[in-house]
């Protein structure tokens, strides 16, 4: 998977948290459910066999909640 899908999937499970923390899914389990997603969103962007599936999704999910501190930190200090 090209480094730009990954990037792209990241940006969808950033967003898909967002509405799952909207819709008043406990914190605690916003990063786990970006990885399922990530997991999930990689299947469905085409099958290269379990590996490279679990390993990018796992990439992804976790690339988007740290895309998601960053963001809220970076606003947190800036508020201040």
């Amino acid at each position: 998977m090209a480094t730009f899908e990954t990037g792209l999937l990241a940006a969808i499970i950033v967003g898909l948290v967002e509405v799952a923390k909207r819709l008043g899914c406990p914190k605690k389990f916003l990063p786990l459910l970006a990885v399922v997603l990530g997991i999930l969103l990689t299947m469905l962007s085409g099958w290269q066999g379990w590996g490279v599936v679990i390993i990018t999704g796992i990439i992804s999910g976790l690339t988007a909640v740290g895309l998601f501190s960053f963001a809220r930190n970076t606003y947190q200090a800036i508020k201040k």
